[in-house]
């Protein structure tokens, strides 16, 4: 057991009286002051020989945080122990564990809007991004790969119309989100996406609806009996359940029936509606979020208008912990510390050992092959490291932040005085900066491709491309051993086509040449060196096929 030091009542106020206390560290000082004369008034004194009294106060120093810990060094009594006093670090209250971040959009065709879907994810952290009426339809697949190159670490879900235009419902995720489709049976009168949205505390049931306006073939009657068939079957699945999307019925007018009709189905089922604000150009609330009402997982929901659309994009949070973040592994050398003498060293001692009868370049070439990655082995190991996949948008410039800066400012003003010509100079701003997005985009995948060498000209084409599976699923299906050939009678079939359309001209003068090649000049192995040196590197793998001469 340590020993315990103890401290006389001069020493304590020594600590008390200093004069050299600095000024950003006053507070803590006389907040342990007055603890420690607290201390001292308590104690009543007891009685010693030739009348001296004597106090012995155990003490423990906690006052003071890490950052602003006070130096007691000034003290001047030599019996105090400086080393006794240490720095205790104070544990914050708040939570560092964020929740989940969620945005409902009706984007009104997204194909065109990717750039400022990706500057929403960034600004707001979402997590998840819920959007209806997408416009896809069953061969979008370009369309996921383009998002995939505009912001990395992200998956697309989608369920399409497929019947005519319009409509389709996706939810945007980040690679740490495990979202898995539900199979749904079709309803005539709305289109749903039905999703498992796993965390790390809870498992959400998410349904995406969208309902298009009202028409001769399907009224807001037929929709609630498709929709209560719907909720007596869902609300019995487990997790906690949220209903989202574009429902067109003004809930907020008290005196449409039909929004009546729905609101007294919702409470038929236990259900509650969030929004309580307009969600559309007009005023009306069309958007809805929409969870049990015994659940309490939904924070305090806002909107804005920064997207391009008629709609408000909604901002909620999932009062669950978010996941980890997704990681990624690369495996690296460092060959900066290789020694090249240590490397000659050990390819002559290892090539001294290879068979001299050898005669096939193959495997003469295997070998040495072999022998210089086992050294390169030993001298500079593989090491492997794990890194956060974070997300980066390298074409997101600071000119782009403040013209969002900007916008922010016009869309505040436009909400404080609710005027018409607020919104329509917001309005002018929001297109002036979806265009900007779209142009720096461009820009800057325009300068990767034109400074790129011959090299790095593959890579960058297969970042833009994005997920080479889903390019794969568009191309046609043909055997590969019929690929070389189906290439060549379309180039051949195309240059065919190219002399077919052009005129007829027949020269009038034909030259013909009288000189012929009779002899060659050898040529020596340093020039070979030199011609094979300048070639581009290229490599294949070891074929079957041996040359014939």
């Amino acid at each position: 057991m340590a020993a315990r030091i103890h401290y006389s009542r001069e020493e304590l106020l020594a600590l008390r009286y200093t004069t050299s206390l600095q000024s950003q560290h006053c507070t803590y000082a006389r907040q342990a002051s007055c603890r420690l004369q607290q201390l001292i008034r308590r104690r009543r004194p007891r009685g010693k020989r030739a009348g001296r009294r004597h106090y012995k106060i155990k003490v423990v120093v906690n006052v003071f945080p890490r950052q602003n810990f006070y130096d007691f060094h000034h003290c001047s009594s030599p019996s105090v122990s400086k080393s006794n006093l240490r720095q205790v670090r104070m544990i914050s209250s708040t939570n560092s564990k964020r929740h989940i971040s969620c945005t409902l959009w009706n984007a009104r065709s997204i194909e065109k809007k990717l750039p400022a879907v990706a500057d929403s994810i960034l600004q707001n952290n979402t997590d998840l991004f819920i959007v209806t009426e997408t416009w896809f339809n069953a061969l979008d697949d370009t369309v996921k790969a383009r998002f995939s190159s505009i912001l990395p670490g992200h998956s697309i879900h989608q369920v399409p119309r497929t019947r005519r235009k319009g409509g389709g419902t996706a939810v945007i995720g980040k690679a740490n989100l495990q979202v898995t489709l539900n199979k749904s049976s079709p309803f005539k009168t709305f289109e749903i996406l039905d999703a498992n949205v796993r965390l790390s505390s809870a498992m959400i049931r998410l349904l995406v609806i969208y309902r298009p306006p009202n028409s001769c073939k399907h009224t807001v009657s037929d929709f609630l009996n498709e929709f209560t068939h719907l909720l007596e079957v869902i609300l019995h699945a487990k997790g906690n359940l949220i209903i989202v999307g574009d429902f067109n019925i003004h809930v907020d007018d008290l005196r449409d029936r039909d929004a009546l009709k729905f609101v007294d189905c919702l409470n038929s089922f236990g259900l509650e509606q969030h929004v309580q604000f307009s969600t559309h150009d007009k005023g009306h609330t069309l958007d809805l979020i929409i969870t049990r009402s015994s659940d309490t997982f939904i924070s305090t929901i806002t909107n804005d208008w920064l997207l391009p659309s008629d709609h408000a994009s909604l901002h909620f949070n999932i009062m669950s912990n978010a996941p980890p973040p997704s990681t990624i592994m690369r495996t690296s050398r460092r060959l900066r510390n290789v020694n090249l003498d240590n490397l000659k060293e050990m390819l002559s001692s290892s090539l001294s050992i290879l068979p001299s009868d050898d005669k096939s370049a193959t495997h003469m070439a295997e070998n040495y092959n072999d022998l210089l990655r086992a050294a390169i082995d030993n001298l500079a190991p593989p090491v492997t490291k794990v890194f956060i996949n974070k997300q980066r948008a390298p074409w997101y410039t600071i000119e782009l932040i403040d013209e969002r800066k900007k916008l922010r400012r016009l869309e505040r003003k436009w909400k404080t005085t609710g005027l018409v010509v607020h919104k329509d100079i917001f309005k002018a701003a929001r297109s002036v900066y979806s265009g900007k997005l779209h142009e720096m985009h461009a820009k800057y995948h325009r300068e990767r491709i034109q400074n790129a060498d011959q090299k790095s000209l593959f890579t960058i084409i297969d970042d833009m491309i994005g997920n080479k599976k889903i390019i794969a699923r568009m191309l046609p299906d043909i055997d590969i051993s019929e690929l070389p050939n189906t290439f060549a009678k379309f180039f051949r079939s195309k240059i065919a086509k190219i002399r077919h359309g052009l005129p007829s001209v027949v020269p009038s003068d034909f030259y013909t040449l009288n000189h012929c090649l009779s002899s060659f000049t050898p040529v020596s192995i340093d020039f070979v060196s030199k011609l094979i040196n300048t070639l581009p590197p290229k490599s294949c793998g070891p074929t079957h096929c041996q040359p014939v001469y």
